[in-house]
């Protein structure tokens, strides 16, 4: 057996950071070992309102994410395990603004797999984000365990994700959050396949998603459909993809018609998107949500539809477009512009951002995120947030 060994000095940037790479390697069998580590620092001004009540934030949060990653191989058994360690420090370390860069928590976790600090105003948390066990052959897969999984094409509005989704206005969306499940696949042919998908849920099994999913291709167009029950509810997701005149398409469209009334179980995204020659890439998106309201106006405390229940999605109206700009200025410099508009009442939301590719494995991103409309709007409700963030791969 070959065995290659490297190791890299440790890195000073952050308290605790280091990066280094161990490396096994042979014929039949193997293990890697990555790593990375993201500094954020946070700071969110603004007034909030909901229902009677008004909040002034004015708070400045540190927020650090280390991430370990091991991998290993023997034969057709493949085992990756992930393992996220996160510090949050300030006001707001427990709130909406951490979750915007640690991720958001999920039902669809049969084991508790996690070590949180309690009693803290503080965020202090590691979390097992990852540990699955894959066995494949030439047309057969089989993976249990906790595991990323995703549906559809959509950047800014998710419609038929309904594995733990991202936002598309989330700060990190690296690594998507692992969900506990087993999954077969079948290869049909080179361009069609057929997944058989079973995830837990945290409180009753019975509410856990049980899917078939069918791929391939016609004339072009990328065809997935994911049909089954989830959260005891029929489920059907739709998403198409393809290009014309260079540019390329989607849409993504999910129903779950025993939900009452039966808007509330539609969603739906048409997006297109083009890059040109010289650097500039754009995309844009429209969505509807059939169980937003059509004024865009939800009282706080009502019962929440199955959709924000189990956090499908963060629109509270019925009808969205967005914008996503970004521009190769430079090598190590990229701009880029996120617009989002409700349709329903009218306000908005805008995210500059600037990554800066300090290094071959340091990134470096500073960006806003900034609403507007009345105080009362969905989006002119939200207070200001800037943001900096330093990311290390190792």
């Amino acid at each position: 057996m070959r065995v290659a060994l490297t190791c890299a000095l440790a890195l000073a940037l952050l308290p605790g950071a280091a990066r280094g790479l161990v490396e096994v390697e042979g014929e039949a069998a193997g293990l890697t070992l990555m790593g990375s580590a993201r500094h954020f620092m946070l700071y969110q001004r603004g007034d909030v309102v909901a229902g009677p009540f008004k909040v002034h934030l004015d708070d400045l949060l540190s927020l650090d994410r280390g991430r370990l990653m091991l991998e290993g191989w023997y034969g057709a058994l493949n085992l990756k395990a992930a393992v996220d360690g996160v510090l949050g420090v300030g006001q707001g370390a427990q709130g909406g603004a951490a979750s915007l860069a640690v991720g958001r928590q999920t039902q669809l976790r049969l084991f508790d797999l996690s070590q949180t600090k309690a009693n803290t105003p503080d965020l202090r948390r590691v979390d097992v984000d990852q540990l699955v066990l894959a066995l494949t052959s030439d047309r057969l897969e089989l993976r249990v365990g906790r595991q990323a999984l995703s549906h559809g094409s959509e950047r800014l509005f998710p419609s038929t994700d309904v594995f733990a989704p991202n936002t598309g206005y989330d700060l990190d969306t690296e690594y998507k959050r692992g969900v506990d499940a087993a999954r077969i696949t079948a290869r049909i042919s080179d361009v069609s396949e057929v997944e058989i998908i079973a995830v837990a849920h945290s409180e009753d099994m019975a509410r856990g998603l049980y899917l078939v999913r069918g791929r391939t291709t016609l004339k072009g167009v990328d065809v997935s459909i994911l049909a089954g029950q989830t959260y005891q509810e029929p489920t059907l997701a739709l998403d198409l993809q393809g290009e014309v005149q260079g540019a390329g398409w989607y849409l993504g469209a999910l129903s779950r018609p025993g939900l009452e009334p039966f808007e509330a179980g539609l969603r739906a995204t048409l997006g297109l998107t083009y890059k040109w020659a010289w650097g500039l890439t754009a995309t844009a998106e429209g969505h509807y949500n059939g169980a937003g309201e059509a004024d865009g106006q939800r009282d706080p405390f009502a019962v929440p539809l199955l959709t924000y229940e189990v956090g499908e999605a963060s629109f509270i109206g019925r009808r969205y477009g967005g914008v996503h700009l970004s521009y190769e200025w430079t090598p190590l410099l990229s701009p880029s512009l996120a617009y989002f508009q409700s349709l329903s009442d009218g306000s908005l939301m805008v995210m500059p951002s600037l990554r800066w590719d300090v290094g071959q494995e340091t990134a470096m991103d500073l960006g806003a995120m900034l609403g507007g409309g009345g105080a009362d709007s969905e989006l002119g409700n939200l207070p200001a947030l800037y943001y900096g963030n330093l990311r290390l791969y190792f």
